[in-house]
């Protein structure tokens, strides 16, 4: 499975996305994601596989996470949200974890 390419999300179209800038630094992630590249090159092949495995599928299920957060914040900026009793929230949660 491939990661999907996700729409533009800029804050001038959703608000909400503001927020998720501010923690961003582009630069460091960068730079650290091509050091441990650096480190794993050094690594046996199998390990790298393994290494390449994980990071894919980590990438593709953060992809869809956020693919999800996004399609709420459209959704919550359209209009449609409701307000929560978060009692209610918490009580259902219970009910269905305790089982039947």
């Amino acid at each position: 499975m491939t990661a999907r390419p996700r729409p533009s999300t800029t804050p001038e179209r959703t608000p909400f996305a503001r927020s998720r800038l501010l923690w961003y630094a582009p630069r460091m992630t960068a730079g650290i994601l091509r050091q441990a590249v650096e480190k794993a090159e050094a690594l046996p092949l199998s390990d790298q596989e393994r290494i390449g495995r994980d990071l894919m599928r980590y990438v593709d299920s953060l992809s869809e996470l956020r693919d999800k957060l996004d399609q709420g914040v459209r959704s919550l900026d359209a209009g449609p949200g409701k307000e929560l009793d978060i009692e209610d929230v918490i009580a259902r949660a219970n009910a269905r974890h305790d089982g039947p």
